[in-house]
């Protein structure tokens, strides 16, 4: 469907905040820039120019290799999107989103539900229901800072709970991209 460079497997994350039951997978090892770089595929000019940083885990956790590749492809035009759980800030201590505005030209944040408690029972954050709170502040502070910030939600979480969470990325000002379960 579409020919984008997906750096899931060659920027396998290594951790997770989250437990959920798409999260089953735990590598034991970080990747530096030069290992994924080196497993970029050579005919780069021959995919859409998207490169996702996504993955097994979740990419913030490495976050100076996801800055040190973003820069190596931004020098080869090339525009990156980071599939995130937005708890950046949480996993770093500190806020890093100045780091992932300047490194992601579109930032998606998983929203996947529509409160707290609802989030914490879906995902099972290591943060526990603050978490929820983390990734809602993480994409605002993106958006505040520049970056090109959007909600995703599946819908198999229902169309009352889509609806709010709607409601929610409409008071931040943030698109929401509803997927469909596959």
């Amino acid at each position: 469907l579409y020919n984008i460079i997906p750096l899931c497997l060659l920027f396998a994350a290594v951790f997770t905040t989250l437990t959920a039951i798409f999260c089953q997978q735990i590598f034991q090892a970080m990747l530096t820039p030069e290992d994924i770089i080196e497993q970029l595929p050579e005919n780069l000019d021959d995919y859409d120019n998207e490169v996702v940083f996504c993955g097994f885990g979740e990419p913030t956790y490495n976050l100076d290799t996801l800055d040190e590749v973003a820069s190596f492809l931004h020098c080869l035009d090339k525009t990156t999107r980071i599939n995130t759980n937005g708890q950046a800030n949480l996993i770093h201590g500190e806020d890093v989103t100045d780091v992932i505005v300047t490194s992601c030209d579109v930032i998606n944040v998983s929203l996947n539900e529509c409160t707290a408690a609802k989030y914490q029972q879906h995902c099972k954050s290591i943060y526990g229901e603050k978490a929820y709170d983390a990734l809602l502040e993480f994409a605002e502070l993106c958006k505040k800072r520049g970056g090109k910030v959007v909600f995703s939600v599946v819908d198999s979480i229902g169309n009352v709970d889509v609806e709010q969470c709607r409601k929610i990325a409409e008071k931040l000002g943030i698109p929401l991209r509803v997927r469909v379960k596959e």
